[in-house]
């Protein structure tokens, strides 16, 4: 098997993972040699398959935005995934949790581009300039391989977890706003989970969304306008299950909610 079809053959099985909710063993240990390039390119292939149905893609997430998180997982850096239309649960709407694996949920802040962003050597100047608003989100992350066996080499290929996500409806322009001091308070079922910082994501989102365009600018991409960028989780997700209710409150920016069934 040549290495183009290796890596087909990872995306079909990634895909397969997914629809059928039976995930797989970490890829990270059945093909140890596997690059970082060539993750991207598993995932890439498995976001082809997709729109091959008619999926749309829409933005991407960012993830594992700490260095801790990254050692731990063997990068040296964060990761990214497409989001797709068919991920978006509308604010104040009910996740099923029958559609998915193992599903997670973590508070983000999201942008909203008005203009592309390209890379090499995006600026934090560059991100205010390309950016419309910034949104309170939900980002719900799902795993296709067993039990959450994940090294980065297994996030990449896995399209970052990415499963589902909610925006609200608050809108903040961010050329004068100190996102970095942004709070959240992260609720289940009315019991407060987390209060976190969006410092804690590379000390300023729009940093993660810096890197974002570098990185694709390495495979000949760019976000472009109207596309949505999930810019990290600033502290550990929830588990889900039947029933619950999350809101998560950002400062200046209100709250997105959602329920499970």
């Amino acid at each position: 098997m040549t290495r183009d079809d290796e890596i087909t053959s990872l995306g079909r099985s990634l895909w397969n993972a997914e629809t059928s909710l039976t995930p797989i063993p970490p890829i990270s240990l059945s093909h140890p040699q596997l690059s970082v390039d060539q993750a991207y390119e598993v995932q890439a292939n498995v976001a082809r398959l997709r729109a091959g149905i008619g999926h749309r893609m829409c933005g991407y997430k960012i993830g594992l935005t700490s260095q801790a998180v990254q050692k731990m997982v063997g990068l040296s850096e964060p990761d990214y995934g497409h989001l797709f239309g068919q991920m978006r649960i509308e604010d104040g709407g009910i996740g099923d949790r029958s559609e998915l694996i193992d599903p997670k949920i973590e508070p983000e802040l999201a942008f909203v581009l008005a203009h592309p962003l390209a890379g090499p050597n995006a600026s934090i100047e560059d991100v205010i300039a390309a950016v419309d608003y910034a949104v309170p989100a939900f980002e719900i992350v799902d795993c296709r391989i067993q039990d959450w066996r994940v090294r980065g080499i297994d996030a990449i290929c896995d399209n970052g977890s990415a499963a589902r996500f909610v925006l609200g409806r608050g809108r903040l322009p961010i050329r004068d706003a100190d996102l970095g001091s942004i709070s959240v308070k992260f609720e289940r079922n009315g019991e407060i989970i987390a209060t976190p910082h969006m410092s804690e994501i590379m000390g300023n989102p729009a940093s993660a969304v810096c890197w974002l365009a570098d990185k694709l600018a390495e495979q000949g991409a760019r976000i472009e306008a109207g596309e949505v960028v999930l810019t990290g989780a600033p502290c550990r997700p929830s588990d889900v299950a039947p029933g619950d209710v999350f809101r998560a409150t950002f400062d200046t920016l209100g709250s997105v909610t959602m329920s499970w069934r």
